[in-house]
């Protein structure tokens, strides 16, 4: 059977939860707050992109990400059904754990996380630049370098002059691989996951029913000063 390319980075069940009649097929209202559209979706249709999760490695199942969100989400969808129902947040050390778990990787699974990853991996590629543009002479080691690894032909070139102008002028960004961003999302739900643990977590319920979600599912607050708090501060709201 093959694999889904329509890989959710909102899971399917939790938008379900906020059409009128909680079920997944039922429509939601989605909003584009970039070009100020709004049309109807049902979730299967909403908060996804092709291939969002696929890995492409040699003897790694495509995928492989998405199953372990698959688990992820299997274990938390109960738990939040039950709190939808009781209006109170699980007691037990398992549902506890699934829950928060499972908020640990909404945190990093959305497009957000990976402009983040995309933004350190520039940065720190800008700065090894900078080191590497010093002089004419670490230029060339680095450009014999490239041509021996048979990352550049034999015929390409580009003087020291013409590389540090392209450099200077922003000519140059760096982004993660699609395979490092799926590493990254996951290591970093499981770096999550302790902090959010030892939090204190509370239910904000709206008696009205007026909520919305998001496609950044994991808000933090700010302070007075318009600074946002880390994610692991106690005011963490999912």
């Amino acid at each position: 059977m093959p694999s889904a390319r329509a890989h959710h980075f909102v899971p399917e069940f939790l938008l379900a939860g906020f059409t009128p009649d909680g079920t997944r097929e039922d429509y939601l209202c989605v909003s584009d707050l970039k070009t100020s559209k709004q049309w109807k979706n049902r979730p299967k249709e909403t908060g996804h992109q092709r291939d969002f999760n696929r890995v492409e490695a040699e003897n790694v199942p495509p995928n492989l990400a998405e199953e372990a969100l698959s688990a992820i989400e299997s274990a938390a969808a109960p738990v939040i059904a039950e709190i939808a129902r009781t209006q109170q947040l699980p007691v037990d050390e398992r549902g506890q754990s699934d829950l928060i778990f499972f908020v640990s990787s909404l945190a990093t699974r959305v497009p957000a996380a990976r402009s983040i990853v995309d933004h350190a991996v520039d940065s720190f590629n800008q700065q090894l630049l900078k080191v590497i543009m010093e002089s004419p002479e670490r230029w060339d080691s680095l450009e014999r370098q490239m041509r021996a690894d048979g990352r550049l032909n034999a015929g390409e070139h580009l003087s020291y002059e013409q590389t540090k102008e392209i450099i200077e002028r922003g000519g140059v960004r760096c982004v993660a691989s699609h395979n490092f961003q799926i590493l990254t999302m996951l290591e970093n739900a499981q770096a999550v996951f302790p902090v959010l643990r030892q939090r204190q977590w509370s239910l904000f319920i709206s008696p009205a029913g007026h909520m919305r979600c998001m496609d950044k599912t994991t808000k933090q607050p700010r302070n007075g000063k318009n600074t946002k708090r880390g994610i692991g501060h106690r005011h963490q709201i999912p």
